[in-house]
C-alpha cells in the first residue's frame, strides 16, 4: 500500500511569500513561475508560466472564495513543488463566483505522475475550504505562518 501524501514536503519557504504584490493575473502567473522555478537547474520559468497560462485556457483555476489553485505538469520535473502567495491585494482572476483572488497555490507535478497530482489537489482544496485554516492563511504574516495554516505548526524546516 502507498503511503499517504505529506503536503510539507513539497512546500518550501522559498516558494512562500506573504503580502505579493501584483497587478494581474498574468503577472501573477509570472511570480508563480519565478517561485516554482526557484532551485531548479533544468526548469526555465517561460516554460513553467507557459505550462500555469495553457492549463488556464482550459477552465479557470479560480476555486472561489477568493482562492486560485494554479497547476500543470512539467517533463523532467524531479518531484512536485507547491508555491503559496497570499496577495497584498486581490486581484481579478475569472474566477468561477466572478471574485477576485487574494491566495493562490500553485502546483506543478512531472509529466508521468497522475496521481500525486490528484492527491495533492484535492489536499490543497480541502485545506483551502477549511474555515479555520482559511481564517489563519488569510491572518498570516509570514511565509513560515502560511505554511503552518497549511499543514500545521509543527512546520518548521528553513529552506
Amino acid at each position: 500500500m502507498e503511503s499517504p501524501i505529506d503536503l510539507a514536503n513539497y512546500l518550501s519557504l522559498d516558494r512562500t511569500v506573504c503580502g505579493l504584490e501584483t497587478t494581474s493575473r498574468k503577472r501573477l502567473f509570472e511570480q508563480l513561475a519565478r517561485l516554482l522555478a526557484v532551485g531548479l537547474v533544468a526548469q526555465d520559468e517561460k516554460h513553467i508560466f507557459r505550462t500555469l497560462v495553457d492549463r488556464e485556457k482550459l477552465g479557470s483555476t479560480g476555486v472561489g472564495d477568493g482562492i486560485a489553485i494554479p497547476h500543470g505538469r512539467i517533463e523532467g520535473l524531479p518531484e512536485p513543488r507547491i508555491a503559496v502567495v497570499q496577495l497584498a491585494e486581490p486581484v481579478e482572476y475569472g474566477a468561477r463566483d466572478k471574485k477576485p483572488i487574494n491566495l493562490a497555490l500553485a502546483l506543478l507535478v512531472p509529466e508521468d505522475a497522475t496521481e500525486a497530482h490528484l492527491q495533492l489537489l484535492s489536499m490543497l482544496a480541502q485545506r483551502v475550504s477549511d474555515h479555520d485554516i482559511r481564517h489563519k492563511l488569510d491572518a498570516a504574516d509570514t511565509a513560515q505562518q502560511l505554511i503552518g495554516s497549511l499543514v500545521g505548526p509543527a512546520f518548521t524546516r528553513v529552506m
